[in-house]
């Protein structure tokens, strides 16, 4: 019998192995796991062995685009990117299932548990031997040293805001500049209090670094993840590295992760189960027991932060619509001249844009592209980075979806920006970009109010667009027997130092907006061979909000 028949199923999320077996080409287009900073295994393309032979790789829908660059494989997509005329495709887990056929399968150990739990719900899941974990050793940092390495920059991202925001159209823009920065450590203890937790172990670096204050290199270097136990006036830095590149206060070595959290824990311990390895999990389940998953928690933490941040999230998002208001000029300048052009062009002059934003105020090299996503819409429905496709007379929509990233001079991800807007040609598309523009800029954001869930926000976003039926209707962008009700998507999402976070505009979401978030409102709109999109960011607070994406001038002469 052949010997790759009778061997195990093994499922792998090693981007190293997906890159095998995609292609570079495929897996450096792939949009989310540069969004998604605090789980990015969780969205990368899983792969399906027995032995040496590829059985299935597994895809999420919304990817698509990417796949044009792949090498041959056997691609099983999975989940739903919502589009007009499209039903949902199954989840992971029953993906997973359907392959195999019922057969059980043998994950990393390195795999994050909560990939573990889902695909566990549908498919027999056996575990990899862990590796032996790596020695930690225990310091110290105290939290009043942290909240001054997050400090040190304020006064000059807010003078930066301040000569940015007078490019808004919002009378309140000067409230954003001066935003109260709540208390790192006091609104941790309250968050940790409502989740009934006695302390988070952090392991991701975007939330390591949001609990330490050190930079992306220096958590590298130390090789590090943090133990914070609530009402504490400091946090425990477990770190495998022994020299540290930053002072700090040892306390012994602990043996491994796990023995490290076992000796310095009390009470109920939050985890980020969206990046913590099942193989630790298990470990520190076996010698501490007392573990729960927490990175909902963590996440509505870095949610309630962003008033801290809020001059950076300004900055970033000014600089992203610039940047696409910039490039769609171009792009309508070229079409009318009837020249040739391809999607990475405006990507240029986009780039090109944000370089000349951030220099004009002396902001050079902390101003980055987060995500760029640049699609015609008869290329693709789906998010897709730009390509060499051709800009042509048949276009009816360029859809820009972009984010940049704000630094302090420590490296720290201070705040970004996540925005959507749309190059229309023709009536009709120029029409409906301009009924969604409406929408997201009168409608929409009435809803934006503290105390609001994200399901209350959801349902305005679709009353508003119920009364532009007949109109959509009009213009060939909703079907006959189609309603409103239908659009099977969020409205937007909050803002923390990353897009994911814990308010989605969506049914049945429970979450609420509080004072001093960020909230993004957004339509998207996939139809036939076009996509039209309009998002804006905003400064939640009780006295209606403030625009952070309007304009009325140029932070530089574009």
């Amino acid at each position: 019998m052949n010997g790759a028949a009778t061997a195990q199923l093994e499922l792998t999320h090693s981007a190293k192995v997906a890159a095998d077996v995609l292609g570079q080409a495929c897996v450096c287009r792939l949009v989310f796991p540069s969004i998604v900073m605090d789980a990015t295994d969780m969205v990368r393309p899983l792969v399906l062995r027995r032995g040496d032979q590829t059985v299935a790789v597994f895809v999420p829908e919304s990817e698509q685009p990417a796949l044009a660059w792949a090498k041959p494989a056997p691609v099983v997509l999975h989940g739903y990117y919502f589009t007009w005329g499209t039903r949902p495709r199954p989840g992971l887990s029953d993906a997973v299932a359907r392959v195999t056929g019922g057969a059980s399968i043998r994950l990393d150990a390195d795999a994050p548990a909560a990939l573990y739990e889902t695909l566990a719900k549908s498919v027999d899941v056996e575990v990899t031997s862990p590796a032996s974990l790596a020695p930690v050793h225990a310091f110290r940092l105290s939290a009043a040293d942290v909240d001054a390495r997050w400090e040190a920059d304020d006064p000059e991202l807010r003078a930066a805001a301040r000569r940015a925001a007078r490019c808004l159209e919002d009378s309140r823009r000067d409230a954003v500049c001066e935003a109260a920065a709540p208390s790192r450590f006091t609104v941790l203890d309250a968050t940790l209090q409502e989740a009934e937790l006695d302390g988070v172990l952090a392991t991701s670096p975007l939330h390591v670094q949001g609990l330490t204050g050190l930079s992306f290199r220096e958590i590298a270097r130390a090789r590090a993840a943090v133990l914070y136990l609530r009402g504490e006036p400091e946090v425990i830095l477990l770190a495998e590295s022994s020299n540290l590149p930053f002072p700090a206060a040892a306390i012994a070595r602990s043996g491994d992760l796990a023995s490290a959290v076992a000796a310095l824990a009390s009470g109920r311990i939050g985890y980020e189960e969206l990046h913590l390895s099942v193989g630790v999990l298990r470990s520190l389940n076996e010698r501490y027991g007392r573990c729960v998953p927490a990175s909902e928690t963590v996440r509505r933490w870095e949610d309630r932060m962003a008033a801290a941040n809020a001059p950076a999230f300004l900055l970033a998002s000014l600089s992203a619509v610039q940047g696409m208001d910039v490039a769609i000029q171009r792009a309508q300048a070229l079409s009318a001249a009837g020249q040739h052009y391809a999607e990475e062009d405006l990507a240029v002059v986009y780039r090109s844009a944000l370089e000349r934003f951030a220099a004009s105020l002396g902001m050079t090299a902390r101003l980055l592209p987060y995500f760029e996503i640049i699609q015609a819409g008869e290329r693709t429905l789906y998010p897709a980075m730009p390509s060499s496709f051709p800009i042509t007379a048949d276009t009816q929509t360029i859809k820009f979806d972009v984010g940049t990233l704000v630094l302090d001079r420590r490296g720290l991800i201070r705040g970004c920006s996540d925005l959507a807007r749309t190059c229309a040609f023709g009536s009709e598309a120029s029409e409906m970009n301009a009924a969604l523009d409406a929408i997201v800029r009168n409608d929409l954001p009435r809803a934006i109010r503290p105390g609001r869930s994200g399901a209350e926000v959801y349902a305005s976003g679709v009353a508003a667009l119920k009364e532009h039926e007949r109109h959509f209707r009009a213009l060939g962008f909703l079907a006959s027997k189609t309603a409103a009700e239908g659009y099977a998507r969020d409205c937007g999402h909050g803002l923390a130092r990353q897009t994911p976070c814990t308010v989605r505009f969506a049914a049945g979401v429970r979450a609420i907006l509080e004072d001093g978030m960020m909230a993004c409102v957004e339509l998207v709109w996939p139809h036939d061979r076009t996509v039209v999109a309009v998002e804006d960011a905003w400064f939640v607070d009780g006295q209606g909000g403030v625009n952070l994406t309007r304009h009325t001038g140029w932070v530089w002469e574009p």
